[in-house]
């Protein structure tokens, strides 16, 4: 019986090796092939990572996380929830295997990881009220009030564009409160993240989106600096993610929208691994 159920055992790693290969067309690189895929994410963070009222965990994060899983040839994800000011620690001590969560790539951060190439592009979003006339661009904006979050990125671009722009800035402390601004139509239109206004179009119904503007920033996987070859592995499984459509498909399932042309959710480098213009960038 031990016998039996060694080869039977040896053959489905054989199996399990041969079918992963002939996905990535490059060697198996995974440390852990037999136990749940284990990724750090932050649980307040919806729609990209959060508790729903079951205590069941769901997301886009958590989503493409088990579909990276899936390819692997792992049984499963195993989400440690950690707090995102611990996030980066947790990785280099190895509680998980990589962050899965909205990890903008930065030249500090390069410097203490490794990221994938990057599968999202970030933008700002803006809302309006449902009754307004849609807006064909942001010079629609000009004598309006534009509310934001207060001390936030998008302040940051309102501080950089507004004048040139000709809006009026109005800022709240609370996200809850920019949108209310919208409903009520004290504010013509604010201007968020990008998936934030996408999931607010979804839960609030008297508002609708209207022009966005691409930040230049990317997100992307983080592993710790020992840990290219894996790196590499979950990397292949994101650009065919990309090539068959799964990864916009997620995305839009959870945001509502298709992602913005050019994106990095819609380009694969065919020639490197890793983030462009960062550290951990180099040939495949």
């Amino acid at each position: 019986m031990l016998r039996i159920a060694f080869s039977a055992l040896l053959l489905a790693l054989t199996m399990m090796i041969g079918a992963a290969g002939a996905r990535a067309q490059a060697p198996i690189a995974d440390p852990g092939a037999f136990r749940p895929l284990s990724v750090g994410s932050d649980l307040t963070f919806p729609p990209f990572a959060f508790r729903q009222p079951d205590g069941k965990i769901a997301g886009f994060s958590v989503d493409v996380a088990w579909e990276i899983a899936k390819r692997l040839g792992r049984p499963g994800v195993d989400v440690i929830e950690t707090p995102v000011a611990s996030l980066f620690p947790g990785l280099n001590a190895k509680r998980y295997e990589f962050i899965a969560a909205p990890i903008v790539v930065t030249s500090e951060r390069a410097q203490q990881m490794l990221f994938t190439e990057p599968y999202m592009s970030t933008a700002y979003g803006t809302l309006l009220h449902i009754d307004e006339p849609d807006l064909a661009s942001l010079d629609g904006l000009k004598g309006k009030t534009v509310a934001m979050i207060r001390g936030g990125q998008a302040d940051a671009w309102v501080g950089e564009n507004g004048g040139r722009l000709g809006f009026e800035p109005q800022r709240f402390d609370r996200a809850a409160d920019v949108i209310q601004s919208v409903v009520d139509k004290k504010s013509y239109a604010a201007v968020m993240d990008l998936t934030l206004a996408l999931q607010t179009v979804k839960q609030v119904k008297l508002v609708k989106t209207g022009p966005s503007v691409p930040t230049g920033r990317v997100i992307a996987f983080a592993f710790r600096q020992d840990d290219a070859a894996f790196r590499n592995r979950v990397e292949l499984i994101v650009e065919e993610m990309k090539r068959d459509g799964q990864l916009a498909g997620i995305y839009q399932a959870w945001f509502g929208a298709k992602p913005l042309d050019g994106s990095a959710m819609l380009t694969v480098d065919d020639t490197n691994f890793g983030a462009a213009g960062f550290a951990g960038h180099g040939p495949k």
